[in-house]
């Protein structure tokens, strides 16, 4: 069984929450109801298993709101929140990430990411080892404005 067939029962049952409330007129907001929001994780659980991969963490929607941005201000945010988190300048240190040079308009994928971690848990597995960890670091880079899905 693929990644896809074991996904794909989940993802349709979020889009079913999704659609039962858009019916009842809940979570309505088209840039941050929890329609739209719902909608975005089930097509980001397909994208993953289609990738080869189960679905384990959701870093979008509302915390990704971050709205269009110049790779300038996006430089100039992430160094402003990395010096004011020192976490967020160890885990931009250790990741080799510069806020502003993401691949994806300045900002990084999940997926660079996710392959960064898997990296730095070999060189410093006591901050990058285990999965709430890696969860931290994702959202500390969503919150500055640094990651994108």
């Amino acid at each position: 069984m693929s990644n896809v067939d074991v996904v794909k029962p989940y993802s349709a049952a979020v889009r079913a929450c999704a659609a039962s409330m858009e019916a009842g007129g809940i979570g309505s907001d088209p840039a941050k109801g929890h329609v739209r929001v719902l909608k975005h994780m089930a097509d980001h659980m397909d994208a993953e298993a289609a990738a080869g991969r189960i679905p384990r963490v959701y870093i979008d929607g509302v915390l990704n709101a971050v709205g269009t941005v110049t790779n300038q201000e996006l430089a100039a945010k992430g160094q402003k929140a990395a010096v004011a988190d020192g976490n967020l300048a160890k885990y931009l240190r250790h990741l080799d990430l510069t806020p502003g040079a993401g691949p994806k308009d300045g900002k990084y994928t999940v997926r660079d990411v996710d392959q960064r971690l898997e990296a730095a848990a070999k060189t410093h597995p006591e901050l990058y080892g285990r999965s709430h960890q890696t969860v931290e670091v994702k959202v500390k880079l969503n919150q500055a404005g640094l990651l994108v899905a």
